[in-house]
Formats: C-alpha cells, structure tokens, sequence
C-alpha cells in the first residue's frame, strides 16, 4: 500500500519574496557602484572648495570625508551632522555652481578638471596661488560668499537693508530667538 507523501506547494508570492529578501540582503552588504560614485563627487566638490585635501578623494565615507563635511556644513549654516543629505548637497553644489560662474565654466556644480583648471587661470590672472581649489581666499577675491553670515549679509545688501537691520537679524536667526516670538 502506496502512502500519499504531501507536495509542498509554496506559493509564487512566497518564492519571490524570499528572492527580493536575499538580493535585498546582498546588495546591502556589498556598496553599490553609484553608491561609491556618490562619496567620490562629494569628496572632489569639498576638495574643489579646500575643505578635504584631494589626496583623500578615495570614495569611502569615512571619518575624513565626515570631518571635511561637518566643517562645509557649519560654514554653510547647516547641522553639523557629517550626513551627506539633501540640503547638503544642494548648498555644496551651489557653492561650486557660484565658483565655477566666476571661473568662467558651465555651472554643472561638480568640482571636475575642467572647472579645477579654470580655478587655476583664474587664481594666476588675479596673483592668487594658483592651485586649483576654491579654498577661503580665492574665493573671497571671486566675491562668492563661503560662510553662512557672508552669505546672508550679501543677500541683505542686495536688498537694501542696513547694516544695523542685518545684524541684528542675524543674531536673532542665530541665537533661535525667532523661534519664541
């Protein structure tokens, strides 16, 4: 006498979410290559900007890329967190789009040669050391605010406001009192 075994039937959906669970696992371990990518163009624009020296472009989110990031970030009136977020990225572009517009380059925010080079000229042709990198002082002769009060303080004048209203507008800002009004 033939004893039936029981087939295993496990449904389709159950075979396709333990296959999207595994690939999900594996590409979490292993960095994706945009992912890389990514780190690498944060890396050259906060060495374009002279906040990570270019011999640390490697790629790796490590403790440098971080310690060059927190200092962009307070510069830039951000939180000091070291994460590479939306806002992080968007006021570092900005900040290479306002070099390269100087410089003479399309505006594509990406720190790359071409805008390296154009740098380079630039810093030669107003008697800067010419080494390519937009650090304080160049760009504090292209006239492209680098710190958050600079930035402030030409987007006020733009606009007619006193030097008094502006400070004290900034301080306000600064210390959060705008907060508990």
């Amino acid at each position: 006498m033939l004893i039936a075994q029981p087939v295993l039937r496990r449904p389709l959906s159950t075979v396709l979410l333990l296959t999207l669970t595994l690939l999900g696992t594996a590409a979490f371990l292993s960095p994706a290559a945009h992912a890389v990518d990514s780190v690498r163009w944060e890396q050259t624009n906060l060495a374009g900007l002279g906040y990570l020296p270019s011999t640390q472009i490697d790629g790796v989110d490590g403790p440098r890329t971080h310690i060059a990031l927190k200092s962009f970030q307070y510069d830039s009136g951000l939180d000091e967190d070291g994460a590479y977020g939306e806002r992080s990225d968007l006021a570092l572009h900005r900040q290479v789009r306002a070099v390269q517009s100087r410089a003479g380059v399309a505006a594509d925010g990406l720190y790359g040669s071409g805008t390296a080079a154009a740098v380079k000229t630039w810093q030669g042709a107003h008697g800067i050391g010419a080494d390519g990198v937009a650090g304080p002082t160049t760009m504090s002769d292209m006239g492209v605010p680098r710190t958050v009060w600079l930035i402030a303080q030409s987007m006020f004048a733009a606009h007619g406001w006193t030097v008094s209203a502006q400070f004290t507008c900034l301080r306000n800002l600064w210390n959060g009192e705008w907060l508990y009004r």
